[in-house]
């Protein structure tokens, strides 16, 4: 496939800030840049770890990832991961930050069903994108089992 970017229905939006995963699954899922995604979550107090316990500036947990998406239209269910199987549409996956890593230790990251590809994973921290099967000729990978999701995941019910 000569433009596999072309046949995917998410552009990947690269991570800015350190803990910027979240503003950019929010970027790619909304269809807007990085800097009107990281303004929505300036807006909700999400900016900062001031009023947040110490949490660091733009990190972000399920419930303010959904609100943020929820201000873009975009209709979400928190979902019970049960495997690459069972996962269809478009979602935003909880994964380790690096393979065998502790639970704790975290990433959010886009994924979407594809025709010919079985599952993309847009990655806003990583520059390769990644393929369940089938890889473009010529198009270096980030290897597929490396992403290693666990607890929940977003899905995002309307795209519209």
């Amino acid at each position: 496939m000569a433009n596999w970017e072309a046949s995917c229905r998410i552009s990947r939006v690269e991570q800015e800030d350190r803990f910027g995963c979240g503003v950019a699954c929010l970027a790619m899922i909304a269809g807007i840049t990085y800097a009107e995604a990281r303004l929505t979550l300036l807006r909700y107090g999400l900016g900062s770890d001031q009023r947040r316990n110490g949490k660091k500036p733009f990190s972000t947990n399920f419930t303010e990832l959904m609100l943020v998406l929820a201000e873009h239209g975009k209709d979400t269910t928190k979902k019970q991961w049960k495997g690459w199987d069972q996962f269809e549409g478009i979602g935003i996956i909880k994964v380790r930050c690096a393979p065998g890593a502790p639970q704790n230790s975290w990433h959010w990251v886009v994924a979407e069903q594809h025709s010919l590809f079985g599952v993309v994973i847009h990655d806003p921290d990583f520059p390769l994108p990644c393929f369940q099967r089938q890889q473009p000729e010529d198009v270096a990978c980030h290897p597929f089992d490396n992403y290693e999701p666990h607890g929940c995941w977003i899905s995002i019910v309307n795209r519209g």
